[in-house]
Parts: structure tokens; C-alpha cells; sequence
């Protein structure tokens, strides 16, 4: 039994950052949870589940979107964003941008598509190394 079983599952997949055929990672979001599946990192440690998280943090609500990094690269980042003062606490910033696949119609997620995105739950089931108690990386 992997961790967190019950979250990373297919309904729950939201979209990837990187090549879909060289191990992207994938990202899960439900109402009230989000996490990442981390399938290659030059950091050993960094390759896994990632702990799930709530949505909401102290009145802050979760976002991921492709910002400009400063290079002017494309990237996804993750951030906690206040919903009226705009106010944000960082997350994570990606190596990549996230392809957003939720709302693709069936013509544009395919079978195959899909499960190379699965493919990252059954592959990868245990927390991330960096994330477990006592890791001092």
C-alpha cells in the first residue's frame, strides 16, 4: 500500500510539468487536497509522493499557474493566494510549466495519454525521501 492512497489516484490528476514521455511529474487536486508525484530529479530524495496538502491555509486558497520566471522562462508555481488582498505565500516553482489536463475532452486525453500520467501512481508509492521525518539532506 503506497502513501496516500486514498489522494493519489486517476480522478484526482490535474495536469504534469515536463515531457509526458520521459517521467514528468504529475499533480493531483481535489476541493480540499493537493500533491505532486515527482518522477525525475537530479536530487535522489526529491523523487516520490509528495505530502498531501490542504487547499486552504490560514484564509489563503491554493493556485497553480504558468508565471514567468526571471529569465522569462515559463514555469508552473505553486502558491497559497489570499482571496481579497491578493497576498501570497510561495509553495513551489517548477522546472517546466504545467500542461493543465482536467478539462481536455476525451479527443484530447487519450487512453494512452492517461496512462502514462497513472503510470506515476503505481510507479512511484512511497513519500518522498526529503519529506520524511528526520531527513537532514
Amino acid at each position: 500500500m503506497g502513501y496516500r492512497d486514498d489522494f493519489y489516484k486517476v480522478y484526482n490528476i490535474y495536469g504534469y510539468t515536463g515531457d509526458l514521455r520521459a517521467r514528468p511529474s504529475v499533480y493531483f487536486l481535489t476541493d480540499t487536497h493537493f500533491g505532486r508525484i515527482t518522477q525525475h530529479h537530479a536530487d535522489a530524495a526529491n523523487i516520490g509522493r509528495m505530502s498531501v496538502c490542504e487547499t486552504d491555509m490560514v484564509g489563503h486558497h491554493y493556485f497553480i499557474e504558468n508565471q514567468s520566471d526571471r529569465t522569462g522562462r515559463e514555469v508552473a508555481v505553486e502558491e497559497f493566494r489570499h482571496p481579497t488582498n491578493g497576498a501570497t505565500i510561495h509553495i513551489h516553482t517548477s522546472r517546466n510549466p504545467i500542461t493543465v489536463v482536467r478539462d481536455w475532452d476525451k479527443d484530447q486525453l487519450t487512453p494512452r495519454v492517461l496512462a502514462l500520467l497513472a503510470a506515476s501512481i503505481t510507479n512511484f508509492q512511497d513519500l518522498k525521501v526529503c519529506e520524511r521525518p528526520g531527513y537532514r539532506g
